[in-house]
């Protein structure tokens, strides 16, 4: 059993602890955030390069492994996502980091399509081609007998095309 004094003491250390980690989880958030909107700023400066057409066709993937430590499909990610993210919006969402971005970013894209696809009078074959294609995001799924909404990542078994006869 422990003394008294040895139990506060302890209890002073394990709330210094805490303390600390909390300090350093508020700290590392920030500077994800910032981290992401350095890496969206500098992806919006590749962009302008590629465009200005400075860099021959066909030469832009070289360019980019003659210049940068990163690969290439990952500054073309970055690309991506300073496009899609306009700087307010990168702001809102920027706590999330580049992979929760580049999810959100697919997960939006994916659901305007099917909205899209349900918009244009797909077929129930044209969506169920659609939620299978193996991508892991949200998809809507719509069935004959009034059955919507959005799944996990894909219906339910008995949402197959051949059982909504």
């Amino acid at each position: 059993m422990l003394a008294p004094s040895d139990t506060q003491s302890l209890i002073t250390q394990a709330a210094a602890e805490f303390a600390e980690a909390d300090r350093l989880e508020t700290l590392a958030a920030a500077n994800l955030v910032e981290a992401t909107l350095h890496r969206l700023a500098g992806a919006r400066l590749l962009s302008k390069i590629k465009h200005s057409g400075d860099i021959s066709h066909g030469q832009w993937l070289a360019w980019l492994k003659s210049r940068f430590t990163l690969k290439p499909r990952t500054l073309q990610e970055y690309m991506e996502l300073a496009e899609y993210y306009p700087p307010a919006k990168a702001q809102r969402v920027a706590h999330l980091g580049v992979k929760g971005m580049l999810a959100l970013m697919r997960k939006e894209r994916g659901r305007r399509q099917y909205e899209q696809k349900i918009e244009n009078g797909c077929t129930v074959d044209d969506l169920h081609g659609l939620i299978t294609d193996g991508r892991e995001f949200s998809v809507i799924y719509a069935d004959p007998r009034g059955n919507s909404g959005w799944g996990n990542t894909r219906p339910p078994d008995t949402m197959t095309p051949s059982r909504w006869t």
